[in-house]
């Protein structure tokens, strides 16, 4: 008699991503507006996929008002 054997394949560990650290400095007014203008617009034009992308990105880069204009255009008041 010949036995087989089995062999189980453990599924690799997968590493976390790296966290990017946030910038100290504070955002420019004029950067500030161009986000939250883009922000504005993208939902206006529907598309809350790029809007969340913008607002992630402001945020990461120092803005303050970002989430604010985000959630106020989805909810319409922006």
């Amino acid at each position: 008699m010949v036995a087989e054997s089995r062999c189980r394949r453990q599924p690799a560990a997968v590493a976390a991503a790296p966290q990017p650290t946030k910038v100290a400095e504070p955002m420019l007014s004029e950067t500030e507006n161009y986000f939250n203008q883009a922000i504005k617009d993208a939902v206006k034009a529907g598309d809350v996929d790029k809007a969340l992308k913008l607002l992630n990105e402001a945020e990461y880069l120092g803005s303050t008002s970002a989430r604010k204009t985000f959630i106020s255009s989805v909810k319409g008041k922006g």
